[in-house]
């Protein structure tokens, strides 16, 4: 750090008055503290505290090791100094142990050994001035204070938990979240009794309020029981929280509703999960699959011929490899391309949705294609939290006499039909099979010149 001493030379000149020179002199200058900073420390794992000097000029003088007694690591809350000083007093300790000027890295290092460190506790440290000397200017450092913080021991109960109870059926993507600005660190473990979440991911809402996401254990699934939670910063700083999960027996032990969905099976891609009275089928792809660079599905050897809607859902990250879908539906292929996740969080549910539009809207659809004849079914494509560079997919299509046939798209913000954003259309008349590729998904149709009867 630099510093001006003022060296006032008062004469008298010709009337003149006082002549003030400034000559700067260089204090030696921290150049690295630790522990320190906005990480939390193991405090099983701090022997010593450091601090380093620049010492690129080689002109840095240890003014010896009894000055390191004056060193103080104080507790924010009432305690004695930490600094070991019985190690500093035993005559067996070299300074070398201590001190360190390596022309290697132009670092002149100093470690200050500490003791009986407890966890849960900000420490202030103090480096005394007049430490270490720069012998070309003849001045000593500055005094240097810093603070850093150990680990805690995880706070948490109950109300802290967003739901405490799941069923034996519980999804693969069936998440526990857990307020966590009282648990601190990134590395985080959270066991059920004995058994290891599946995964656990720290997290900030909108507000930069912390929360664990915790994924059931999947491969060993839990039981029908009460669970202990027990939430590990690390081995010495864990907390359990008793009887703080049920899993809930199914009736019968077998696939009921939940709310308005039923499990109809697991298979090894995943679990199908149907909903009650509608004609939809979701198949929730399991974690394993997720990092692949593609993932080819035929949905009909899941889901019945005349299911309709027919769902993809997975749990994505934004680093996620994935980046190329394959869905077979009722025998025809639809290829999502380019998938990146379009969230506000570092993961989230997306999904992929492959429907032939019911009657209901397919009278309103209808409706807009008063000039065309219309040669298929409408075919609708969606997506959530998902961004899509763009779709390959085949409409099958009726018999027909012309060759005017052309694919258009539901324009939903305008509400009307359009060509735009469809490439390279080719017609299969031996297959009765219409190939493109759209930059946007949307509700689909093959139709011909005329008058729509």
């Amino acid at each position: 750090m630099n510093k001006a001493i003022i060296i006032v030379i008062s004469f008298l000149l010709l009337g003149t008055s006082n002549i003030l020179f400034a000559v700067e002199e260089k204090r030696p200058e921290v150049v690295d503290r630790w522990p320190y900073g906005d990480e939390y420390y193991n405090e099983d794992n701090i022997d010593y505290i450091k601090i380093t000097f620049d010492d690129e000029k080689e002109n840095l003088e240890f003014l010896g090791i009894a000055d390191l007694r004056d060193v103080q690591v104080i507790p924010e809350t009432i305690g004695s100094n930490r600094v070991d000083l019985e190690l500093l007093n035993d005559p067996d300790k070299l300074e070398e142990k201590f001190v360190v000027k390596d022309s290697s890295d132009d670092k002149l290092h100093i470690k200050i050994p500490v003791t009986n460190l407890v966890p849960d506790t900000t420490y202030e440290v103090i480096f005394p001035s007049g430490v270490v000397m720069n012998s070309l200017e003849n001045v000593t450092n500055e005094e240097i204070k810093w603070e850093f913080e150990t680990i805690h021991y995880p706070r948490v109960t109950t109300e802290d938990f967003s739901k405490r109870n799941f069923s034996e059926d519980y999804s693969y993507s069936e998440r526990l979240r857990i307020d966590a600005d009282k648990i601190l660190g990134q590395d985080v473990d959270v066991y059920f009794n004995n058994r290891k979440a599946h995964e656990v991911e720290v997290d900030t809402d909108d507000d930069d309020n912390r929360y664990l996401e915790v994924l059931l254990p999947r491969y060993n699934r839990l039981e029908p029981g009460i669970y202990d939670v027990l939430i590990k910063n690390s081995d010495d700083h864990k907390t359990k929280i008793y009887g703080a999960v049920s899993i809930i027996e199914s009736k019968h032990n077998d696939f009921i509703p939940k709310e308005d969905t039923r499990v109809t099976d697991r298979v090894r891609q995943g679990k199908i999960v149907e909903e009650v009275g509608k004609s939809k089928k979701t198949l929730e792809v399991s974690r394993y699959y997720s990092n692949w660079h593609s993932l080819n599905f035929n949905l009909d050897d899941f889901m019945s011929p005349n299911t309709r809607e027919r769902v993809l859902s997975w749990i994505k990250r934004e680093d996620d490899r994935l980046d190329l879908i394959d869905l077979i539906y009722q025998g025809f292929e639809y290829s999502f391309i380019g998938l990146d996740l379009d969230s506000d969080y570092k993961r989230d549910d997306v999904q992929l949705t492959i429907e032939k539009v019911g009657s209901h809207r397919k009278s309103y659809l209808k409706n807009r294609l008063n000039d065309y004849v219309i040669k298929s079914d409408f075919y609708e494509l969606s997506k959530e939290n998902l961004l899509i560079d763009f779709v390959t997919l085949e409409i099958p299509f009726e018999s027909y006499e012309s060759d005017e046939l052309k694919v258009l798209r539901f324009d939903e913000d305008n509400r009307q039909w359009t060509e735009d954003g469809i490439y390279f259309p080719q017609i299969h008349k031996r297959d009765q099979l219409v190939k493109i590729i759209a930059d946007e998904l949307g509700t689909f149709v093959v139709v011909s010149e005329g008058r729509n009867q």
